[in-house]
């Protein structure tokens, strides 16, 4: 949990978790890029996020060891990279995308799940809503009913494809 009283930096310290774990900066409703997040008079920023790496469910626990150490370096061109270490030696494993999502993937951190990360504006926005419509679509993608739908709809087009 992160409390602290109005404009302490709450909001803030969430917006960096999900940028740093590959969230998009307008999930935040804060900014419409990255170079938004970064404080003013500064040309970058550095976010730094350490993932426990522990117990039988640890993530390539030979590479990365008992933690894994997620940089993401935002630029004010816009641009970002990562950079995942191990926490003994700082070394660099990866600067890849893709590992960072089988990091995510692996410890199912669902980054864009309402129910995962609840933003201000986002729970406000569900807390006013009179329709049922906007409330099925919370629910749907809280749920992750959205994201089965689409792998299921993946599968068949896979399967009609082997067929021919």
């Amino acid at each position: 949990f992160i409390v602290g009283r109005n404009g302490s930096g709450k909001s803030a310290i969430l917006v960096a978790i999900t940028v740093a774990l590959g969230g998009r900066a307008n999930f935040s409703n804060r900014a419409h890029s990255v170079s938004e997040l970064i404080r003013r008079g500064s040309n970058s920023s550095l976010i730094e996020v350490q993932l426990s790496n522990s117990g039988v469910d640890s993530y390539c626990p030979e590479k990365y060891g008992d933690s894994i150490i997620i940089e993401r370096k935002l630029s004010i061109d816009g641009s970002s990279g990562y950079r995942i270490r191990d926490p003994k030696n700082k070394r660099i494993i990866s600067q890849s995308r893709l590992e960072l999502q089988k990091i995510i993937d692996h410890f199912n951190i669902q980054i864009d799940n309402p129910c995962t990360i609840l933003m201000q504006d986002t729970a406000r926005k569900y807390l006013n809503s009179k329709t049922p419509k906007h409330q099925y679509k919370f629910f749907i993608k809280a749920t992750q009913l959205d994201q089965m739908l689409e792998n299921y709809s993946k599968i068949e087009n896979f399967l009609h494809l082997t067929d021919l």
